[in-house]
């Protein structure tokens, strides 16, 4: 089975490579051992005791996945992030322990799920601010389009709903804010729906 694209009826018949890439498993479990590293650098500044060896380790095994372990396991522990910690810790044995410490599933999921929204966002066209360390994406409206009318368009043509960013203020006009606190096939749903209506 690819890995490398997100596969639905919608993704084969209108989704670009590009978009299929964003939206695909390795896109995804790539994102979450690019934020275990950040976790763990993180951890280490705060005076936790992970080592630099650790830390290169984690980096050296970052892109492959090894999904047959992760399958494995999820089959045993049903749950998809412990199932990954794991599959990660079998490539990397100095590290293992520390992966995901202190962390919650959330950590991953949501996190992920804001970071692939904001590139299928970019890989449309549009400017994107945001989503980096904070669960909102704000959107730059195309061609200067107030964020009321631009709301309004998302909502009707489209079938998608943010939020007017005037309603934050003066300086939130021309910016529609998006949040990944949905569930992630709705998420793609929204990229995919945007895609197509540009």
């Amino acid at each position: 089975m690819a890995h490398d694209r997100y596969i639905s009826p919608f993704s084969t018949r209108y989704a670009s490579d590009e978009m299929q890439y964003t939206f695909s498993d390795d896109n995804k479990f790539r994102t979450w051992r690019r934020l275990w590293i950040a976790l763990a650098k993180a951890e280490q500044k705060q005076g936790l005791d992970i080592t630099d060896e650790q830390i290169a380790e984690l980096e050296a095994h970052k892109d492959d996945i090894n999904y047959e372990e992760a399958t494995a396991r999820e089959k045993l522990v049903r749950h998809d992030v412990m199932s990954h910690v794991y599959a990660y810790g079998l490539q990397c044995p100095k590290a293992k322990g520390i992966i995901h410490l202190g962390a919650t599933s959330c950590y991953v999921g949501d996190n992920t799920d804001v970071i692939i929204m904001r590139e299928g966002l970019q890989s449309a066209g549009f400017k994107v601010y945001g989503g980096v360390n904070a669960p909102y994406i704000w959107l730059k409206t195309p061609d200067n389009t107030g964020s009321w009318r631009f709301f309004e368009q998302l909502l009707y043509e489209v079938n998608v709903v943010g939020t007017p960013g005037v309603g934050f203020g003066p300086s939130g006009e021309g910016y529609l804010r998006l949040t990944a606190f949905g569930e992630r096939e709705d998420c793609i749903e929204a990229m995919r729906r945007i895609r197509m209506w540009i």
